[in-house]
């Protein structure tokens, strides 16, 4: 069980031009909100106040109940798989993938949150690829290395680090008893989330 007091926070992307994104639910401590915001807002110092309440609908205090953090031995090996997306079904492909999660609770409710963090991913088209766009997604999907072209036994693969910085929320729970039981066998994550913003 974590000791920072996380929260969940309604908000929207600070990025906001050219078009004023949608809200999204996330899961966070107030230090990686500060992050995600540039320093602008604090979930402590500013509430309140009305132009945070521009870019923040809720930020709640949580309970956490657990934390997932997986070592180098639990990464999933990569593959492709296809991704059903706001803008329609998107190959994706990657070398390697680290899932964490995190379960909360806010009045008598339980969530789930993820972060992940992808290898070499890249949009697939047939045997193809298509690198990322850098100018692409969001302050909460961050590309912490861009494309470096390599092959690898005669296969282009574009490498990069894909990151999430704060928890998307994916799930809800309507008791403890079924929240236990993702814990133990998670259903698989929802990763049109973290692809959108890169589309």
């Amino acid at each position: 069980m974590s000791k920072q007091q996380f929260y969940m926070v309604v908000c929207r992307s600070p990025n906001f031009y050219p078009r004023t994104p949608e809200f999204r639910i996330f899961i966070t401590t107030n230090k990686e909100f500060i992050e995600f915001y540039q320093g602008a807002f604090d979930l402590i110092r500013n509430q309140g106040e009305r132009t945070f309440h521009n870019y923040v609908l809720m930020a709640d205090p949580v309970i956490v109940h657990t934390t997932t953090t997986h070592d180098e031995s639990d990464v999933i090996k990569g593959k492709q798989r296809l991704i059903t997306t706001n803008s329609g079904k998107v190959k994706i492909g990657y070398t390697k993938i680290k899932e964490d999660r995190i379960y909360v609770e806010v009045d008598g409710w339980y969530y789930r949150g993820y972060k992940v963090t992808f290898h070499d991913l890249c949009l697939v088209n047939a045997m193809d690829f298509t690198p990322l766009d850098k100018s692409k997604g969001d302050r909460n999907i961050i590309i912490i290395e861009h494309n470096k072209r390599k092959s690898i036994k005669s296969i282009k693969v574009a490498h990069n680090i894909v990151a999430s910085r704060l928890y998307i929320l994916d799930m809800w729970f309507s008791t403890l008893e079924l929240m236990n039981k993702d814990v133990m066998n998670p259903m698989e994550l929802y990763l049109a989330k973290v692809i959108e913003p890169l589309l």
